[in-house]
């Protein structure tokens, strides 16, 4: 009876901490849409040793023909940012996305710039994923 007892409790535990990590989605606010050839920046922070950071920039057309950009900037700061050396160039199709992976985080604040051109509106929105590698 104490090692069926031992066994559920061990077997509960382990089920309690496996636990699938999910991407955040970052909220969608009322200026979350590049129209024609302005900009829209979204920025996160990823802190508590992180070592790792993937972000995927979803834009998707509401009108016009879709062009530009969306590039990942990082900073120490959370005020002078450098590009990470990642770029989404965005086409004129229903949805444009690109997961940008930085197996070494370099950076406390990550930033989305989107930079639409010509006459076009679409809807940017920012998932993020951090893990620390023990």
């Amino acid at each position: 009876m104490k090692k069926a007892l031992f066994l559920f409790a061990l077997l509960v535990g382990t089920v309690l901490s496996l636990s699938a990590q999910r991407a955040t989605l970052m909220p969608l606010v009322a200026g979350d849409t590049v129209v024609n050839a302005a900009s829209v920046s979204k920025t996160f922070t990823v802190t508590a040793g992180y070592s790792a950071v993937a972000v995927q920039p979803v834009i998707t057309k509401i009108s016009g023909t879709v062009g530009g950009s969306a590039i990942l900037y990082y900073s120490l700061d959370g005020t002078n940012f450098s590009a990470a050396g990642d770029t989404l160039t965005l086409a004129n199709v229903t949805t444009n996305s690109k997961v940008f992976a930085k197996v070494t985080a370099p950076g406390v604040y990550y930033r989305v710039t989107t930079t639409g051109t010509g006459t076009m509106s679409a809807q940017i929105r920012i998932y993020y994923l951090v893990r620390k590698h023990d």
